[in-house]
């Protein structure tokens, strides 16, 4: 009986520091009546010598088996798990009248799952653990057209219902530019999304036409402009782009060529000293020659007296102050004593303009001045007045210019030619 009652001792306490590391490790059931009953049961068959079940430590190694607790409550607060069943261990009934079960539950289960995790769960339609090609962030299919910009698959913008290559982003979710080959509606006038500028459509995504500076199809060349040029000044001939974009050779301007350009102030179409406008075309050389004959009155004059006028051109026309008739080709000039200067100058005047065209100088007067101007602008009316006695003071013709060019050379105007001809090739006859 000593025995039996020692034995049952040793048996409680070791169930009983069994349940101590239990309840601390695992969150074993506390009742020291449950694991009491289940150990007295246990000693129970024991004892009688045909019980099954248990020792001791059934009940408490059942719970850490399982990770339950073991009597009354059956299982622990984590109850089953999901990731793996329930761990139940019962001790077999005592015949001795004392049964111990104890059900242990399963191990707790993990956390959610979620997107991003890559685990394919719920109602996500892929799970790649991030962002990748086919998959996107919230865990749905990628597809251009979905609004998600997915810049791992290289979207660079995605405009749900409004993706076409007519628009701001493109039916491949790319921001429409150009050179993609992509006409954009009101911002691209064409787009062959190549990098030449000799096709209809330039590479500023513009329709190609004449004056874009390109040369384009159908064009010879291309200044950026639809102006036709003229040459450079000084230049007799060169190569210009017209207005329609084709090359021409058109006739340059410069001194000499008989028309007044660029900075010329004349040109009597030569280089030369002669004609109506100097060598380099910087100055006017035109000019009627000019001179004067003072006459005295009709009281001093000594018949016989005269003087003789050359227009540069024909020959000399000699005048006599005589009132017999003319003789050896002289004009008279017939007079009075009584005539005043004046008088007498009306008369000269008018004997020089009735010689007619032999003589290319016209006469006017003021007062007793009579004033004689070369029909022609040339050089060749600077001629001397030659005069006999001194009824006359003479002052010769000077200040012609031009009009002295030989034939052949280059003129603009009959005044440029010694023989006052300018032909219709613009040469002196």
């Amino acid at each position: 009986m000593t025995w039996l009652m020692a034995s049952v001792a040793g048996k409680w306490l070791l169930g009983a520091a069994l349940l101590v590391v239990c309840q601390s490790l695992l969150g074993c059931g506390s009742s020291g009546a449950d694991f009491s009953m289940a150990h007295a049961g246990a000693s129970g068959a024991d004892n009688a010598g045909g019980g099954a079940g248990g020792n001791a430590g059934s009940a408490v190694m059942g719970a850490l088996a399982g990770q339950g607790a073991g009597g009354d409550a059956g299982a622990n607060a984590a109850g089953s798990s999901e990731a793996g069943g329930a761990g139940v261990s019962e001790a077999g009934s005592d015949e001795g009248g004392g049964a111990g079960a104890s059900g242990g539950a399963g191990a707790s289960g993990g956390a959610a799952s979620q997107c991003g995790d890559g685990v394919l769960s719920g109602s996500e339609q892929c799970d790649t653990s991030g962002e990748s090609a086919t998959c996107n962030l919230d865990c749905t299919l990628r597809v251009c057209g979905d609004g998600k910009v997915n810049g791992t698959a290289g979207e660079e913008c995605d405009h749900p219902g409004a993706n076409t290559n007519s628009a701001e982003c493109t039916a491949s979710c790319k921001v429409n530019v150009c050179g993609d080959g992509a006409t954009r509606l009101g911002v691209e006038e064409c787009d062959d999304g190549n990098a030449s500028n000799s096709d209809t459509c330039t590479n500023a995504c513009k329709l190609a036409f004449c004056g874009d500076g390109f040369v384009g199809p159908g064009e010879e060349c291309d200044d950026g402009n639809a102006l036709t040029e003229v040459c450079d000044y000084g230049s007799i001939t060169c190569q210009m782009c017209d207005s329609t974009c084709h090359l021409i050779n058109p006739a340059g301007s410069y001194c000499g060529d008989g028309l007044s350009n660029g900075l010329e102030a004349c040109d009597d179409g030569n280089t030369l000293a002669c004609g109506s406008c100097n060598a380099n075309c910087s100055m006017l050389s035109s000019a009627n020659a000019k001179g004067y004959l003072i006459v005295s009155a009709g009281s001093v004059v000594v018949a016989g007296d005269g003087f003789t006028l050359n227009d540069g051109v024909n020959a000399a026309t000699v005048f006599v102050l005589s009132n017999s008739a003319a003789s050896n080709g002289t004009v008279p000039i017939s007079y009075s004593v009584a005539d005043s200067s004046s008088q007498l100058a009306t008369k000269l005047m008018s004997a020089i303009n009735g010689v007619g065209a032999s003589l290319l100088v016209t006469a006017t007067k003021s007062g007793s001045v009579v004033i004689l101007t070369n029909d022609r602008a040339t050089s060749l009316g600077n001629q001397a007045i030659a005069k006999t006695g001194n009824s006359v003071v003479s002052i010769d013709l000077s200040g012609g210019l031009g009009g002295d060019c030989s034939a052949g050379t280059g003129c603009h105007t009959a005044d440029d030619c010694a023989s006052h001809s300018c032909n219709a090739t613009k040469h002196c006859d």
